[in-house]
């Protein structure tokens, strides 16, 4: 399976470009950890699968590393690359108006949409690729991390 899910990342066209950052102008390392800070509150909040956060991350970095974007669009694209990671993962999702409320009206609903649809577009609709947990999944079985937890330093059984 490990190397299935190598493989496959290895067959991906579109994937995050090392060092991608340097093609933006207007945003920086720290905007992003903010988002990626932000969106993991969001993804919380709805009880979303962390499959879908994992997703949403990969589509952002990939937008990111394609596709210069300005300061004010940010929160916008992690939205985006939200509602289009829990269409492909989730059973129910957040709709639009909650989207939207979640940012404090920040942007409307044609806004979400455009920008959901321009993602899709820059990233001709390949966004299902093999993501940090998949391969955490197969390490953590292989390890039996799934039968302990790990907190502050300290094992739980």
């Amino acid at each position: 399976m490990y190397e299935n899910l190598l493989f496959d990342e290895q067959q991906i066209k579109f994937k995050p470009k090392l060092g991608y950052m340097q093609i933006q102008k207007d945003i920086n390392e720290q905007m992003r950890a903010i988002l990626m800070d932000w969106l993991i509150e969001v993804h919380y909040r709805f009880r979303l699968k962390s499959e879908t956060l994992y997703q949403t991350v990969w589509i952002i970095d990939t937008y990111l590393s394609m596709y210069p974007i300005i300061r004010a669009r940010l929160q916008l694209l992690g939205i985006a690359a939200l509602l289009i990671s829990c269409k492909s993962q989730e059973i129910y999702y957040p709709q639009l108006n909650e989207l939207i409320d979640i940012t404090d009206g920040a942007y409307i609903k044609e806004e979400l949409t455009q920008m959901e649809s321009h993602i899709l577009k820059v990233l001709n609709f390949n966004i299902v690729a093999p993501t940090a947990n998949e391969f955490y999944d197969i390490i953590s079985k292989a390890f039996n991390f799934d039968k302990r937890q790990y907190y502050f330093g300290r094992y739980l059984i």
